[in-house]
């Protein structure tokens, strides 16, 4: 039988991903629906007045699910915390938000 191939599992190689990717999901969905009509700072404005911003971000960290599930399938378990860890601080932070 041949051996699995170590690989670095570490915290930070699930913890940035983590952070990076609603991060990106957030401005691939304005550049592909929004940009036409609104500057990037337009777009800001509106979904935080309308109050869209909370949701949206809470939506695409859901994308985090996915990027966990890989990690754990891979047997690179402390990558699988860092995705748990950033999606904790994007909860933590989206609550703060809702309190202040």
């Amino acid at each position: 039988m041949a051996d699995r191939v170590k690989r670095p599992d570490h915290y930070w190689h699930g913890y940035v991903p983590g952070l990076v990717l609603p991060a990106i999901l957030f401005f691939v969905f304005y550049f592909l629906r929004y940009s036409a009509r609104w500057t990037l700072s337009e777009y800001w404005q509106r979904i935080w007045d309308n109050g869209i911003f909370l949701p949206l971000i809470s939506l695409f960290v859901l994308v985090n699910l996915g990027v966990f599930f890989l990690y754990f399938q891979a047997y690179r378990h402390n990558a699988a915390r860092g995705v748990i860890m950033a999606t904790f601080f994007y909860a933590l932070t989206v609550m703060a938000l809702k309190v202040f």
